[in-house]
């Protein structure tokens, strides 16, 4: 049985991706939500149910049109992300463009600094021991990524299981979404609110 074609945006296409970076914060560009928009109570995808850790960043996305899930009834939510649909959502979400958008999973040390870099967040003197403070499984990240997670620890984006962030394993659709959903909380934006 194979696994349909992700579709987690409209017209998921690298084409759709900018030819350059946004140099300020003030450029991104938001999702065109309403402040009131009120959630359904009922589950849109089979796969989601209403007492899934991941349901209401998973609804806010695919009421807002950001996510579509695969076309029939099923967002995939332990399915691997990959980094074409991830670059897709950043730059749908932040106007950022992503490094890599091939169609492999993404990994989660990646993930986490390029959302760090399309929120802009301010690197300098980051206290990088935070990193194991948090984590006891972070010891093969690359230095140069070490102030992003730990930038990304500091600011919320993200808390790990168990004690461990897994850095080198893939990221899942659902994680994406509530990463994404954090980041856009991150930046103060209350449209999901």
């Amino acid at each position: 049985v194979s696994t349909p074609p992700s579709t987690l945006l409209p017209e998921a296409t690298s084409s759709a991706l900018p030819t350059q970076s946004p140099t300020k914060p003030e450029e991104s560009i938001k999702p065109e939500i309403p402040a009131e928009t009120q959630l359904p109570e009922k589950q849109i995808f089979d796969d989601v149910s209403t007492d899934h850790w991941a349901f209401d960043a998973v609804q806010k996305f695919s009421q807002s049109g950001i996510v579509l899930g695969y076309g029939n009834g099923m967002f995939g939510v332990d399915d691997p992300i990959t980094y074409e649909h991830f670059g897709l959502l950043l730059n749908r979400l932040f106007n950022y463009q992503s490094e890599d958008i091939s169609k492999t999973a993404a990994i989660r040390e990646y993930v986490i600094v390029s959302t760090v870099k399309a929120l802009n967040l301010d690197t300098e003197g980051i206290d990088e021991s935070l990193i194991e403070k948090t984590f006891s499984d972070c010891g093969n990240i690359a230095a140069e990524n070490r102030k992003y997670i730990a930038v990304a620890i500091e600011n919320s984006l993200i808390i790990g299981f168990d004690g461990k962030l897994f850095p080198c394993d893939p990221l899942t659709r659902a994680e994406t979404v509530v990463l994404l959903d954090r980041a856009v909380n991150c930046q103060g934006n209350t449209i999901w609110k």
